[in-house]
């Protein structure tokens, strides 16, 4: 599966104040300009009634249809979105004229055919402003350059430009045991940079044991590799799971970080609450470790594409 981790650096015109964790704000920001600018049918209530949906960016990336991936066998019956912001890990919440702002975007698949609607979408962001209302108007900014992080040395976009440089071969992800990784691991410490929101038998759980962890790793890679890859890899996922629940934990500090955003098509204040902190996990990892470096890419959990359930691996 193709993958862009693009890096979006942004200067405030005007004074701003953003929430301290800003991934629903990018996302709520970018969801409106990105629709502002290639809807065609406006007087459609939904995208649903759009002749032209299977067409349209905007469809694609926030009105995933249901049956995609299901010609590759997949088994998740609803696919997840392609692109996962990654916001600044900074708290900061005032910004004044002249300060800057880097925000990334990971993006899958065939999606990165559309960076330059994003990038379009990221300007009229900035025109339109973020955050809460100072004076009648919210944070605007400019967008002054775009770069791809696995290239940094390559400028895929800079202001005042009339073209786009796209990197010629993106990263792809894939089942793989690369020779870099660790020969023989036995330990790991995950840590979770965002909050890791999961949800078992309709429940937010307190704790993290490792085969959890494992079968929400699997589930978002399988889903994503069916839509939007080539599908996902021939494992034993039961086997898999049960060797997970032979790995023990030496060492965990968790906590529970609550947050919330406002949902403008809920019209309410939803709770996103997750797992942060770190675990460390200790056993034979070794048939783990394509899936672990997975999962520093993807994320994990639920709400990933405001950029909850980044997490990291320290090998000990």
């Amino acid at each position: 599966m193709r993958y862009g981790f693009y890096r979006f650096f942004c200067k405030f015109q005007t004074p701003a104040e953003l929430p301290p964790f800003k991934g629903s704000t990018f996302r709520g920001g970018f969801g409106h300009s990105l629709k502002s600018a290639v809807c065609a049918l406006r007087n459609c209530k939904t995208c649903s009634d759009c002749s032209l949906s299977s067409r349209c960016v905007y469809a694609m990336v926030f009105e995933t249809e249901t049956d995609v991936g299901r010609e590759k066998g997949g088994r998740v019956s609803a696919p997840p979105h392609p692109m996962v912001f990654v916001p600044p890990e900074d708290e900061k919440t005032g910004y004044e004229p002249g300060d800057g702002l880097v925000c990334g975007l990971k993006v899958f698949g065939s999606a990165n055919d559309y960076l330059p609607y994003f990038v379009h979408a990221f300007e009229r962001m900035g025109k339109a402003g973020l955050g809460r209302r100072l004076q009648g108007q919210r944070g605007r900014f400019v967008l002054e350059r775009v770069e791809e992080s696995f290239f940094p040395e390559v400028s895929v976009y800079e202001n005042g430009g009339n073209s786009m440089t796209r990197p010629e071969n993106l990263k792809a992800l894939c089942w793989d045991f690369p020779e870099t990784w660790p020969a023989h691991g036995k330990a790991v410490r995950i840590v979770l940079d965002t909050p890791l929101r999961l949800k078992v038998d309709g429940r937010l759980p307190a704790d993290l044991p490792f085969d959890l962890f494992v079968r929400q790793a699997l589930r978002r890679m399988s889903s994503l590799f069916n839509a939007w890859g080539d599908g996902e890899p021939e494992l034993d996922y039961p086997e898999m799971i049960r060797m997970a629940g032979n790995i023990r934990i030496r060492e965990k500090n968790l906590r529970w970080f609550d947050w919330q955003r406002y949902s403008n098509r809920q019209e309410s204040r939803m709770f996103m609450g997750g797992l942060t902190g770190d675990v460390l996990y200790e056993g034979d990892l070794t048939p783990f470790l394509p899936l672990l470096s997975l999962a520093e890419a993807l994320h994990v959990g639920k709400n990933t594409m405001f950029g909850l359930g980044r997490v990291r691996m320290l090998w000990q």
